[in-house]
C-alpha cells in the first residue's frame, strides 16, 4: 500500500525466495490497483525488487561493484557503493532510506546478528519490524541484542493471528 501512497518501495528477499516475492508482489499489485484507484493514490507505482542477503560482518567478503554509477538517488548521480557477497548478492541495497519496513523476519535466532548487521549497514534511522511470535525467549533475545547495534527499541502488541492464537509484535527501531 506505501507504493499506491507514492512512497518509493525497494522489496527484498534472499535469491531462493524471490520467486515467492515476486508472486506475492504480482497478487498485491492486482489485489490493490485494479479498481481501487482513489483522489489520494498515485498513477503510478514505484517499485524496485532486489535479492539482499544478511550477512554479518564476520563473515563479510565486499567487494565494490564496478559500474555502480547506474545506481541513481534520485539527483541523477550516485556516490553510493553497491557490495556483493559470493555469486553477486547484495548485502546492502545503496541509498538514504526514511523507512525499512520488515515482516516476518525474527523467527530463526541463529540469524539475529546478520539481520541486525544487515539493518545497521543501511543510512536509515526508522525501521519497523512485525513479527508473530514462535519463541518468546528467543525473540525477545533479538531486542536485547539490538541495542549492541545502537539500537532503540519499542515493541507493541499489534494483535493475535486467529488461525494459530500466537500474538503479533510490531517493534520500531531508531538508530542512536
Amino acid at each position: 500500500e506505501l507504493a499506491l501512497k507514492g512512497a518509493m518501495v525497494t522489496a527484498t528477499d534472499r535469491m531462493d525466495a524471490m520467486p515467492l516475492l515476486i508472486q506475492n508482489i504480482a497478487t498485491n499489485i492486482e489485489r490493490f490497483v485494479v479498481g481501487s484507484r482513489n483522489s489520494e493514490e498515485h498513477d503510478e507505482l514505484f517499485l524496485e525488487v532486489h535479492c539482499l542477503e544478511w550477512i554479518s560482518n564476520s563473515d563479510l567478503i565486499k567487494e565494490e561493484i564496478e559500474g555502480s554509477d547506474d545506481v541513481d538517488d534520485g539527483g541523477g548521480e550516485s556516490n553510493h557503493q553497491l557490495f556483493q557477497y559470493n555469486n553477486n548478492n547484495l548485502m546492502m541495497i545503496p541509498g538514504k532510506w526514511d523507512l525499512i519496513v520488515g515482516s516476518d523476519l525474527i523467527y530463526i535466532s541463529e540469524h539475529y546478528k546478520a539481520l541486525l548487521e544487515t539493518l545497521a549497514r543501511h543510512d536509515c534511522k526508522h525501521y519497523i519490524l512485525a513479527y508473530e511470535e514462535r519463541k518468546p525467549a528467543e525473540e525477545i533475545m533479538f531486542l536485547k541484542m539490538s541495542s549492541n547495534y545502537s539500537f532503540q527499541t519499542n515493541r507493541s502488541l499489534a494483535g493475535i493471528n486467529p488461525e494459530t492464537g500466537n500474538r503479533v509484535w510490531i517493534v520500531r527501531m531508531e538508530k542512536s
